[in-house]
């Protein structure tokens, strides 16, 4: 591979998506699926998303292909999402196209299609997971440990980076795997695995964990003795049990409802996805009584005494000040300020991109570091890797949509300042700039945001996008502000914190002024932002400290509910028409 050489990185599993790196590890570009087909947590082959790719790079230079996992597909997984669900209606087909066989010729044919003439490589997943984190991290001796629900046969790894390679110490099978075990709790309340976890982790604080811990943490046990450890969970060895014959007749139902047109394809999948971390899950607790809130409080505790138990004993062995993180797990921001207060520990790196969506980086590193294995990581630097479009395409966007009372404000000074003003009045503004996230998380670039001055807004905010969250939505504040607002141990997660991915404390005179972004345990989610990362963004919050003198602002994601957060101009505009926000600040315009 040559020096001028791109790499193209996909994962084709939950959130399926596609990355762009060049040859020092610089990522170019990077989206989810979901983005483009507007199918939430999408997890086929992320055909448009490629097509994205080959429409805007010069695809004579993608000289290495790297894909997540393992190279066995189903044929329907190769199908435009639209004609997915045509195939499946077709009961005579389903064999055919859900049977998993070898999919290597089918993806030599997609790249063909794009005209990309390099071979795809497999690679393995908690591979890519780890590597996403490390190679990133910008530190060369590190704890690395990935954990979510299963991946290749594996649902947790543990790592020692060093010196630019990675050397894997322990891993767990997919039957020992904490995401499934909480998971299975989110489904038993009745939330949807995959999807609510977040959901379980804000509704946590408002149980009492003590009332059902011992039983909980009876069905997932962690030992370090003797220097080894072993996990075993009776919760999720039950999901991998076979229930038959309901089994069948649970699936068949369903199929016959989706086939009458009384559930949707994702319905279909999330009811299938549901069926057995729910079955287990009652098996255990369908005779008790317990609250929600009590459930999930001692679903969080096991979940955060559990891995505080086995970082513990690896942080000791290997001796690693530094702890990087990766999988869906570590989207859990509760965990991972337990974490970083580990003794020990002076800094935290947890990838931004911490779910599937983020194996297509780390296949992408691990290429690289196959054929130039001089390479020790490049340090992630922003999350605003997916499309732009600017302001001539912005403009053509609304005028076509016959969009009314347009204003244009070139100067971004003044446009910020004209933000700031309109949520001191209390509009809630729906915020489009630059190039749009990459990850779960909104980061300024597809934003919706408001004053955090009241409680009810997240009420507000939750009626209006349709949601139901039992945590308050995250604060946006200036980086330098941190220390002002936030309480407790900051030095070494300041990375974590720009992106939003880890909770501390908040000083209580700020708890009194911005209580919409604190949490019922006096804890918040926030994102720190420098003003050299995304200036208009940083403007605003300054614009606003200076008309209310409170420096917080609400940031959560634009999109509706069940929705994947907002792409192109339509997408925003869309949103904007069915009541999602009162002002639209659309590149440099702003629309009301």
């Amino acid at each position: 591979m040559n020096s001028n050489a791109l790499i193209l990185g996909i994962s084709p599993q939950h959130t399926s998506s596609v990355s762009v790196t060049d040859m020092e590890g610089k990522i170019l570009f990077a989206a989810s699926e979901e983005r483009f087909n507007r199918i939430k947590c999408y997890n086929s082959i992320p055909l448009d998303a490629l097509t994205h790719v080959a429409c805007h790079f010069d695809v004579s230079r993608i000289e290495g292909v790297a894909i997540a996992g393992g190279h066995r597909f189903r044929k329907i997984d190769f199908l435009p999402s639209d004609q997915q669900e045509r195939s499946l209606r077709n009961p005579l087909l389903l064999p055919r196209f859900l049977s998993k066989k070898d999919g290597r010729s089918e993806w030599h044919g997609v790249l063909k299609g794009l005209g990309i003439a390099a071979a795809p490589n497999w690679y393995d997943h908690h591979e890519c997971h780890a590597a996403s984190a490390y190679y990133a991290c910008g530190m060369d001796d590190a704890l690395v440990v990935t954990i979510d629900g299963g991946g290749d046969g594996l649902s947790l790894t543990i790592s020692h980076g060093r010196q630019g390679t990675l050397r894997r110490l322990k891993e767990f099978k997919e039957d020992a795997s904490l995401g499934f075990f909480y998971g299975a709790v989110t489904s038993g309340l009745g939330f949807r695995i995959f999807r609510h976890e977040g959901k379980l982790t804000g509704l946590a604080a408002y149980g009492d964990q003590s009332r059902l811990y011992s039983e909980l943490s009876d069905l997932f046990q962690i030992s370090t003795e003797g220097g080894d450890v072993k996990i075993r969970s009776a919760l999720v060895e039950a999901m991998f049990k076979p229930d038959f014959p309901a089994e069948h007749l649970f699936l068949a139902r369903n199929y016959a409802s989706f086939l009458s047109g009384k559930v949707t394809l994702q319905q279909f999948r999330d009811a299938l996805n549901n069926y057995r971390p729910g079955t287990a899950f009652r098996k255990h607790f369908g005779g008790r009584q317990y609250t929600q809130e009590d459930m999930a409080a001692a679903a969080q505790a096991v979940l955060e005494d559990s891995v505080l138990k086995l970082v513990r004993h690896y942080l000791q062995q290997t001796g690693c000040t530094n702890l990087v993180l990766a999988g869906g797990v570590v989207a859990n921001v509760k965990l991972n300020q337990r974490l970083f207060n580990i003794e020990g520990v002076q800094n935290i790196f947890v990838a931004p991109y911490m779910g599937d969506e983020g194996l297509c980086v780390g296949a992408a590193y691990l290429h690289l570091k196959q054929h130039s294995p001089a390479f020790a990581g490049r340090t992630l630097d922003t999350m605003y890797l997916g499309p732009s479009y600017g302001t001539e395409r912005v403009e053509q966007a609304l005028q076509k949509a016959g969009v009314q009372g347009m204003e244009r404000i070139d100067d971004p000074s003044v446009r910020a300042r004209r933000i700031a003003e309109l949520i001191a009045q209390d509009r809630v503004v729906g915020f489009f700039s630059g190039a749009m996230e990459f990850g779960p998380r909104s980061l300024g670039a597809r934003s919706v945001l408001a004053s955090a001055k009241q409680y009810e807004i997240n009420d507000t905010l939750n009626k209006r996008m349709k949601r139901s969250e039992f945590m308050p939505f995250a604060p946006v504040l200036p980086h330098e502000r941190a220390r002002d607002v936030l309480a407790g141990k900051l030095a070494g997660s300041e990375f974590a914190a720009e992106f939003m991915t880890i909770t501390y404390d908040v000083h209580e005179k700020y708890r009194q002024l911005a209580p919409a972004v604190v949490h019922v345990d006096g804890t918040a989610r926030p994102q720190l932002i420098k003003k050299e990362k995304h200036p208009v963004y940083h403007d605003v919050l300054i614009h606003y400290e200076k008309l209310t003198g409170v420096p917080i602002l609400v940031n959560t994601s634009f999109n509706m509910h069940e929705e994947p957060i907002v792409n192109t101009p339509e997408d925003a505009i869309r949103a904007f028409r069915q009541g999602c926000v009162d002002t639209l600040a659309i590149e440099n315009f702003v629309v009301s």
